[in-house]
């Protein structure tokens, strides 16, 4: 087995439990800033014996090269290609010498990921070694009721069989999860968090102006025109309008060449976002697809209130209407505009607003998420620790 007595000593009640070491190994796909900052968190803790296996690749669509630091610190990490054709054999080898207890893989999109589990699923129950691993597939796919959604339930049944659990962003993905036949004690919330580190770096008091944020890909799928548009009637609507500053690249970036008040950074990298949520008054993410939406939960952890559409996960996780912000319908250019003009006309509460958007953050930090896979993996693998959520 891969569990070893440690003789790691947790509080629990008053009283003192000694807890087992677990190893888990993480399969993930492309490598983010804040998914570094949560293995860092994971790894970090004294009964947990981390692997992880990731796509150290650069994100064409950025325009920007892989930049390791961002996985500076994570334990045992090994970085390989997504073209890589020896991925499987790489896969299959790791999962061999480690022996896991837990097994974190993102989703089912990578084939190489899909067989060596499929692979492993066959050996639990063919050889009696002793050897049991948990496998937790993270799931940011929102339930849309498609046909390939359809589809998928039946083509990748196998695999599904093989899944012990479900950690899934926001209600959208929960649902999917419950519609490929996945039981609500299978699944478990919180894929995504945020690296609270970037709000050390935020000073609220530097505010220079009244200036709406926006961050993100400069593609339809994030609604880039939709906002260019409500933010146009926003400006004939009011005295004074604020500014819209606008940080990605992509090529729905020619929209934005001429339009009054509007402020193209262009591709801003992660360290030097908290200078642009020192400034700004409220963030504003009106995407028309968003599984989650990391950014919101970083420009609430910054202290700036979020005007987000009803397809952004992380606005029902996080964004009280009136209180830490406001949600509105997905491509609806006349209330993403009247949610800008209600934002204008609060100017006086939105510090007050900001602290709330603070607080509701805090549960969505790398820290917290590093707490709640240990006790995720520590119920798969049934050992001391109650059920998480």
């Amino acid at each position: 087995m891969g569990i070893a007595s440690l003789g790691i000593v947790e509080s629990v009640g008053g009283f003192e439990l000694s807890l087992e070491r677990i190893k888990v190994v993480v399969l993930w796909t492309h490598v983010s800033s804040y998914m570094g900052a949560c293995w860092r968190a994971l790894g970090g803790h004294e009964d947990i014996d981390l692997s992880v296996l990731a796509w150290g690749t650069s994100l064409a669509q950025n325009n920007v090269g892989f930049d390791e630091r961002v996985v500076a610190g994570v334990p045992r990490i090994e970085l390989v290609s997504d073209q890589d054709l020896e991925l499987g054999e790489k896969v299959g080898s790791l999962l061999k010498r480690e022996r896991p207890d837990v097994i974190l893989v993102a989703g089912w999109g990578t084939k190489a990921y899909r067989q060596e589990l499929g692979k492993l699923s066959k050996v639990r129950w063919q050889q009696d070694d002793g050897w049991r691993p948990k496998v937790l597939m993270g799931m940011d796919t929102p339930w849309r009721g498609g046909w390939r959604q359809y589809f998928a339930k039946v083509a990748l049944a196998g695999y599904f069989k093989g899944i012990d659990g479900v950690l899934v962003a926001g209600v959208g993905a929960q649902e999917y999860a419950k519609r490929l036949g996945f039981s609500q004690d299978q699944i478990y919330r919180g894929l995504y968090a945020w690296d609270e580190s970037m709000a050390l770096r935020v000073d609220r008091g530097e505010v220079s102006g009244r200036a709406f944020l926006f961050v993100g890909r400069y593609v339809p799928a994030k609604g880039l025109d939709v906002l260019l548009d409500a933010y146009g009637l926003y400006r004939k609507r009011v005295q004074q309008p604020w500014d819209l500053w606008c940080c990605g690249a992509g090529p729905m970036g020619e929209l934005i060449v001429g339009r009054e008040g509007v402020v193209d950074y262009g591709f801003v990298q992660p360290d030097d976002l908290p200078s642009k949520f020192s400034k700004a008054e409220v963030f504003v993410l009106p995407s028309l697809y968003e599984p989650w939406g990391v950014a919101i939960a970083e420009a609430m952890g910054c202290g700036l209130p979020v005007i987000c559409t009803d397809r952004c996960g992380a606005g029902w996780d996080l964004v009280e209407e009136g209180i830490t912000g406001w949600r509105i319908k997905s491509g609806d250019v006349e209330a993403l505009a009247a949610a800008m003009q209600e934002a204008h006309r609060s100017k006086e509460r939105l510090r007050g607003m900001g602290h709330e958007a603070k607080r509701a953050a805090g549960g969505f930090t790398a820290d917290a998420w590093g707490e709640r896979i240990r006790r995720i993996a520590r119920d798969l693998a049934g050992k001391k620790g109650g059920r998480a959520s």
